[in-house]
């Protein structure tokens, strides 16, 4: 069963080796997930690269192009040398644990997806050790493929994925689940040192960790919170939390940007207040997430650096900002145990080059970033990005300190493509910003802050985010999508290493993707959402809500979509370079 849902009714093996959904294919065991779409006849296009044989498609599933997932079991697979056409994926192994009656292989295949292999320890060779490059080979049969997509990627299952995210540190077995803080068999508090050293693959390794025989059952312990942070059980939610997190559930610290959820007004009780009355949380909700960088340096790098917690348990950056973050092990794997609501989520969000599987963060809201204007100062309509540097706008024109936003548009003006940034593309559109900025054109660079600029004539045009001008009060401000391109981003939800409320942390992230509590949400940020079943719930909603249904803005069609580009990475050392050169204009 799943949130009280009958999965599947059958024989364990029937269950294991069969199973009708994704979510049986994963909570049943140790699973491998790949996703992907038929090719042709009996032929599927991994994700991760090759196309494969499979003896059986879903019913209905027929047609070249529809999605669908394979489930390899990590018994299935076999380490080799060789290259079988159709049945192999490769990759690197990275751990090899070994487990008594088995040894289990981490690899991650080519584009870093993690896979488990489990074989017997008398198969183990030279071949399989950590470092080796490896092929997966499997038998013909060994494939399963269920419709749809998954949107956890790779390894998966609650004899893996629930010890990932439900446990860090130094545990005994026998500690009690609802432990808590002042249990006699309580972990003691977990530095952030401590827990990006204690790891996955030790905890695989038997620190504390019972397995039980049978349907993946797992004995789970329980993570003390840190000093000075709140605790509490999880008897609320069913399940503990960790992976670097602590047991709280009655205290909850969110930092976000301005605007960006719906407040308690008019009589009407915003999303923090329904969610904080329906499980009982104290909820300090901070809206001071005013711009990546800036942020990033106050409240992350000051406090982990140190060796200290955050303040807080979930915060809410820009993709490419929790990308760094994470790079320096400073987020704690989510317990997707306690967010079953995800698989609300839009795919599209949930496979980064850079967190495969979405196991370290989930989207809040996405947007558009292109310009607005205010017709009372312009006189005119804008229509373009080139507009930003018109001589009659000289001395009344914003651009971002979001690098990214404002070096994506400027090269989108001089023709240049941002998901395809190069040293030469990237300075060319320093160049121009600078120009401009020493020649008058440019009046300031801003954070989240630029709002009131626009709407009081400080600011005639600015770069804009879409959502920030449907919310404007002055009905001159306009937002348009510019004919040159519009750049494409999301923001993301992350739980910091050694928070202390990981369970009201999981709470919250499970409620705000119940498609009904996200249309809440949308109908007033006016962003767009990556949950499943806002559309609808906003037409339900009725009158201005409903109207939200049918704004391009929020639910893009093809033409817009064909045009909003993500900015591209960067290797390490130019992203610094750029970085440095762009905050030093700017003043960031």
């Amino acid at each position: 069963m799943s949130r009280g849902r009958v999965e599947q009714i059958g024989t364990p093996s029937e269950i294991y080796d069969r199973p009708e959904t994704i979510f049986v294919a994963g909570f049943i065991g140790s699973a491998n997930l790949l996703p992907g779409k038929v090719s042709a006849p009996l032929k599927v296009q991994l994700a991760v690269g090759p196309t494969i044989d499979v003896p059986l498609l879903p019913s209905g599933a027929t047609g070249s192009g529809e999605d669908v997932t394979v489930m390899l079991r990590p018994e299935r697979l076999t380490p080799t040398v060789d290259t079988v056409a159709g049945r192999s994926v490769t990759g690197r192994i990275d751990d090899v644990i070994y487990q008594g009656s088995e040894t289990l292989l981490i690899v991650h295949l080519e584009d870093e997806t993690e896979v488990l292999v489990t074989i017997d320890p008398d198969h183990a060779t030279a071949a399989t050790k950590v470092g080796n490059q490896v092929t997966l080979t499997w038998s013909p049969d060994a494939p399963f493929v269920m419709p749809g997509r998954t949107a956890i990627v790779g390894a998966t299952g609650t004899d893996f994925n629930e010890v990932e995210a439900t446990m860090a540190g130094d545990l005994d077995a026998d500690d009690d689940v609802e432990g808590g803080e002042g249990h006699p068999n309580a972990a003691p508090p977990a530095t952030p040192e401590k827990l990006r050293n204690e790891g996955r693959r030790k905890l695989l390794i038997g620190s504390g960790v019972a397995i039980v025989a049978g349907l993946g059952a797992v004995g789970l312990s329980n993570v003390g919170s840190n000093e000075g942070g709140s605790s509490g059980t999880s008897s609320s939610s069913g399940g503990a939390a960790g992976g670097g997190l602590g047991q709280g559930d009655t205290d909850l610290n969110i930092i976000n940007w301005t605007e960006y959820i719906d407040p308690t007004a008019d009589g009407e009780s915003g999303t923090i207040d329904l969610f904080s009355k329906e499980f009982n949380v104290k909820t300090n909700y901070s809206e001071t997430w005013n711009d990546n960088n800036a942020s990033y340096g106050t409240e992350f790098v000051a406090y982990l650096e140190g060796g200290n917690s955050t303040p807080w348990d979930i915060a809410m950056p820009t993709y490419w900002m929790a990308a760094r973050i994470k790079s320096k092990d400073w987020l704690a794997p989510l317990p997707f145990n306690l967010i079953p609501n995800y698989v609300n989520l839009d795919e599209q969000y949930l496979n980064t080059e850079w967190d495969p599987g979405s196991k370290f963060n989930l989207p809040w809201q996405a947007g558009v970033t292109g310009i607005a204007y205010n017709i009372a100062e312009t006189g005119r309509e804008l229509t373009s990005v080139a507009d930003l540097f018109a001589p009659d706008l000289k001395g009344r024109v914003g651009f971002f300190t979001e690098m990214r936003d404002t070096l994506g548009l400027v090269m989108l003006e001089m023709g240049n493509d941002p998901r395809k940034p190069t040293e030469d593309t990237i300075n060319a559109a320093l160049d121009r910003i600078e120009q401009a900025k020493n020649d008058g054109q440019i009046r300031r660079f801003t954070g989240n802050d630029y709002l009131q600029d626009i709407q009081n004539g400080n600011f005639a045009a600015c770069i804009a985010w879409s959502g920030d001008i449907a919310q404007a009060s002055n009905p001159d401000v306009k937002f348009v999508f510019p004919e040159e391109g519009a750049m494409n981003w999301f923001d993301t939800m992350v739980i910091p290493i050694g928070a202390p409320n990981g369970v009201a942390a999981a709470e919250f992230m499970n409620y705000v993707y119940d498609p009904v509590n996200a249309a809440k949400i949308t109908s007033y940020v006016q962003y767009i959402s990556p949950v499943k079943g806002v559309r609808e719930e906003l037409e339900k909603l009725g009158g201005d809500a409903a109207a939200l249904a049918e704004n391009p803005l929020l639910f893009p069609g093809d033409e817009e979509k064909a045009r909003m580009y993500i900015f591209g990475d960067m290797p390490e050392a130019l992203d610094e370079s750029v970085t440095d050169r762009f905050t030093t204009m700017t003043g960031a």
